[in-house]
């Protein structure tokens, strides 16, 4: 997959991603479906189900040491599903760490907004 734009995702826009050389289609509030084979760039059960597996084994065992195999056996899933949602072990990490951050954002803002 290829992000090709990013615009404001963590506040409800739109995220681009493709395969290359599969289209996009944009569903806004940060879900772009891929090539239209229904595999949801963020969100849906096995989206989710490869973040929490990939930082559970890599938790447990180190980056270096945690195979995309290994994540996706936690996850429930095949191999080559997590290259459906990312384009690497690195990406999932990434992604992960991304949408911790946001929640962790949100939740501060909503605090300084009460106060």
């Amino acid at each position: 997959m290829i992000v090709t734009g990013k615009t404001g995702a963590a506040r409800g826009g739109a995220v681009r991603v493709r395969r290359a050389g599969a289209p996009v289609t944009e569903t806004g509030g940060g879900t772009a479906v891929v090539g239209g084979n229904g595999a949801s760039a963020a969100g849906g059960d096995k989206y989710q189900r490869i973040l929490d597996a990939a930082v559970e084994v890599i938790a447990e065992n180190g980056y270096f040491n945690s195979p995309v195999s290994a994540i996706a056996a936690r996850a429930g899933v095949a191999d080559g599903t997590i290259y459906l949602y990312f384009k690497s072990k690195d990406d999932v990490l990434r992604t992960a760490i991304d949408r911790t951050f946001d929640k962790f954002h949100a939740q501060v803002a909503e605090r300084f907004e009460t106060v």
